[in-house]
């Protein structure tokens, strides 16, 4: 039966991934990525000695539409020729905040053997530093872009939080942060808790919670670095 490889790519330090990944990707043949020129950069980085143009078959993604016609004759191609396939996530695991989904979905249909590998979660790591409620927890991506949908659906998270507990965590691209903040700030009660998970595994790595009302009186900069956020409320010890 022909495997499906979920290749975890690092998120800024590939001092972090296991040194075993390599022997794991060296034999794959077929790797769907969403950036051809980020992957071939990472395998590379990570010790990946290979002709690129002629030992791998690649099928760059489109994030926002992917192709199923191209991923199904993809994976159709492999599995006539019992080769195994390899997705490549633009940083952290496949499958989660990018659109892996898709394939490991019709790869389910094909009768792949799933192979999902140990690599960064941003979206765990921020979690676990958070403080906030770990058992039970929502990942909503992005946010709206435009404002008063932005602002809604931060009304309606924090509400979730309030009524149920469930620690709700989301994310922004780096240039939107600072509006993303700012909004938070002004939406969100002076009570509840807001968290902030910056630069994960770098150097300069940034992890804070506090209520929205000691916030308010501290200035950060978050412009053009990768963040998680999270609102909660502190996990009620029996």
């Amino acid at each position: 039966m022909p495997r499906l490889f979920l290749i975890p790519t690092d998120l800024g330090n590939a001092d972090l991934i296991d040194p075993r990944l390599v022997e794991t990707i060296a034999p794959i043949e077929y790797l769907i990525v969403e950036r051809l020129r980020t992957a071939r950069r990472f395998l590379r980085k990570i010790g990946d000695k290979r002709n690129f143009d002629e030992a791998i078959r690649w099928l760059e993604l489109d994030k926002h539409n992917p192709n199923v016609k191209n991923i199904r004759k993809t994976l159709q191609e492999a599995k006539s020729k019992s080769q195994d396939v390899g997705v490549l996530s633009e940083a952290g695991n496949p499958c989660i905040a990018d659109p892996g989904s898709v394939i490991v979905s019709i790869a389910h249909e094909l009768n792949f053997e799933i192979q999902p590998l140990v690599g960064p979660s941003s979206i765990l790591l921020a979690l676990t530093g958070s403080g906030l409620n770990g058992q039970q927890f929502v990942f909503h991506g992005y946010l709206p872009v435009q404002q008063a949908a932005r602002n809604k659906q931060i009304r309606t998270m924090e509400k979730a939080v309030n009524a149920y507990g469930a620690t709700q965590l989301f994310m922004e691209t780096p240039y939107r942060n600072m509006a993303l903040w700012k909004a938070l700030l002004n939406q969100l009660n002076l009570s509840t808790l807001l968290h902030v998970s910056c630069d994960l595994t770098l150097d300069t790595q940034w992890i804070k919670t506090k209520k929205v009302i000691d916030w308010k009186n501290e200035i950060i900069d978050l412009h053009k670095r990768p963040c998680i956020f999270a609102i909660g409320r502190k996990m009620r010890l029996k």
